[in-house]
């Protein structure tokens, strides 16, 4: 009996686990009221739709940027810490790759490089109701100047 009650609470762990370190699958909406930019024009609309994907993420966003300009870039990564190729259009700082490293449950990191150069660092977490996702990044601009961003998105 003890046995069985133990396979059932690690069977239980395990799958809370498992749910919780997928807490950032879905499409996330920006809320522009809510979010705040440093040496960067404010996006004018952004959404982020994260899919699970071979044991790590594939991430597609899509925007319009301060200037009007479209944002719409994808990648594929692990949360290894290894850079993996950025395609698209509106990248942050210009980046050409980014690594993702999972630091909980429910709070990731980002480093996005340029020609093998940080140009920008995040941390994004999900709060504990699912529902709310924010982005804190610090960065270098093309023009070598710093930014910074608090993002606030919405599930949809």
């Amino acid at each position: 009996m003890n046995r069985l009650i133990t396979f059932l609470g690690v069977g239980c762990f395990l799958a809370a686990s498992v749910a919780s370190a997928q807490s950032e699958i879905g499409t996330w909406k920006l809320n522009t009221s809510k979010s705040r930019y440093t040496g960067i024009t404010p996006r004018q609309s952004m959404s982020v739709t994260i899919e699970s994907q071979d044991g790590g993420i594939k991430v597609h966003t899509v925007g319009v940027a301060g200037n009007g300009s479209a944002i719409d870039y994808s990648y594929s990564a692990k949360y290894d810490g290894k850079d993996n190729p950025i395609s698209g259009s509106g990248i942050p700082n210009g980046a050409d790759t980014v690594a993702v490293k999972r630091i909980n449950a429910n709070t990731t990191e980002d480093t996005f490089k340029k020609g093998g150069k940080v140009v920008n660092t995040g941390s994004i977490s999900v709060s504990a109701d699912g529902k709310v996702r924010t982005i804190a990044a610090k960065g270098t601009g093309s023009d070598g100047k710093p930014t910074s961003i608090r993002a606030v998105y919405e599930k949809q």
